[in-house]
């Protein structure tokens, strides 16, 4: 397990690390820098992380949230 403190760092750990290390990733979408929704479309859409993509998962439910994202 690791933590981050935002979402830049977030990316950026998970850009630097072996393939297939993360099983799961854990964001909150209010998270600082960068949120969750930007976090993750971050490493999923870089070419260097696509392979990599782990589902990712956001542990907080608002109805707001639900129609926004």
């Amino acid at each position: 397990m690791t933590l981050v403190n935002d979402g830049d760092e977030a990316v950026k750990v998970f850009q630097e690390v072996a393939l297939g290390i993360y099983q799961m990733i854990v964001v909150d979408i209010q998270m600082l820098k960068m949120n969750g929704i930007e976090a993750t479309k971050a490493v999923c859409i870089n070419p260097s992380t696509l392979k990599k993509c782990a589902p990712v998962l956001e542990g907080r439910y608002m109805k707001s949230s639900t129609k926004r994202f």
